[in-house]
């Protein structure tokens, strides 16, 4: 496994070291970077992925594309068997792409995980602030092709935790008028066809997966079976916390919920007592644990916070 931290002046800053980064990891190529158009290609021996720095609400933001290979001569977005094309006809005619925004630059720090079946990014905007974004293939139950998967963080810095998309969101405010957060929806995509993280409720069969990345944000629904085992994943009495792996369901066109695997290295826990940015050892293994996006535990509705309330996410650390 390949762990690296340092600082990013912005958000192509962060994308120019990613690049590198990948560049010393087993299994992994970058087939281009562009610092000037703002995109990165990489793959490795499972899928291609693109990376483009863009904007939203005036916000730096980047997005995560999966694709079937590379090729030069197509946009970042348009490559052969794109999910931002794909989602664009199937889930939202505005969806982008997995998307991470960014509330200012340069960056506190960065911390890039990685192994030969993924990357994973968490950045530290502020000394208060993170953002997770990543790419790579689940570990599977079952036979299936694929299992690909792009994740990011998209907050519009509202004082309600559940109008944004995080990480394998279960769900997502879906109504009309929000288009911000469906554009950015996370990825996964399961014999060639791609599911949209948060796409759970009605209308949205056989498109939609879920996973435990808003476990503890407020919700009126909460489907995924694992939900209350990130609820009460922090002991009260000696302060043990049990780690709950990202584990993902498609929802199918039969309105019925599969399991297709877990996200490697990628945990789940409630960090009341854990102090976010901070690598702890937990039944002899280490892990980075942060918060996913702003720790605070007072209430879970703060006014002009990028608020995430208890909610932590745990990466395995193999130095």
């Amino acid at each position: 496994m390949a762990y690296q931290t340092g600082n990013a002046s912005s958000v192509v800053d962060l994308l120019s070291k990613l690049a590198t980064f990948a560049q010393s990891v087993d299994g992994w190529v970058v087939d281009k970077i562009d610092t000037k158009a703002k995109e990165l290609y990489l793959h490795n021996e499972n899928c291609f992925w693109s990376l483009r720095v863009g904007s939203s609400n005036s916000l730096p933001t980047l997005y995560i594309v999966i694709n079937n290979q590379f090729n030069a001569n197509l946009s970042w977005d348009n490559q052969d068997g794109s999910s931002s094309v794909n989602g664009k006809a199937n889930f939202y005619r505005y969806y982008w792409g997995a998307g991470t925004n960014f509330h200012h630059e340069p960056f506190a720090s960065y911390t890039f995980l990685a192994t030969t079946q993924y990357i994973h990014v968490v950045v530290r905007v502020d000394s208060r602030r993170f953002r997770h974004f990543g790419f790579g293939t689940l570990k599977k139950d079952g036979i299936y092709n694929d299992g690909h998967y792009a994740y990011g963080t998209h907050s519009t810095n509202t004082n309600n935790t559940s109008y944004a998309s995080y990480p394998f969101t279960s769900d997502m405010y879906l109504f009309i008028g929000s288009r911000e957060y469906r554009s950015f929806a996370s990825v996964v995509r399961v014999n060639k066809k791609d599911y949209f993280f948060g796409a759970n409720e009605s209308g949205y069969e056989g498109m939609g997966a879920m996973g435990i990345g808003d476990a503890t944000i407020e919700r009126d629904y909460k489907p995924h079976p694992d939900m209350l085992l990130v609820e009460v994943s922090l002991s009260q009495f000696n302060n043990l916390i049990t780690l709950v792996p990202q584990s993902i369901y498609l929802h199918l066109a039969s309105k019925q919920y599969q399991r297709i695997g877990v996200v490697p290295d990628f945990y789940v826990a409630r960090i009341d007592s854990v102090v976010p940015g901070t690598i702890r050892e937990i039944n002899g293994e280490k892990y980075y644990c942060c918060a996913a996006t702003m720790f605070q535990t007072v209430t879970s509705n703060v006014q002009d916070e990028d608020n995430s309330y208890d909610l932590g996410y745990f990466y395995r650390v193999i130095e």
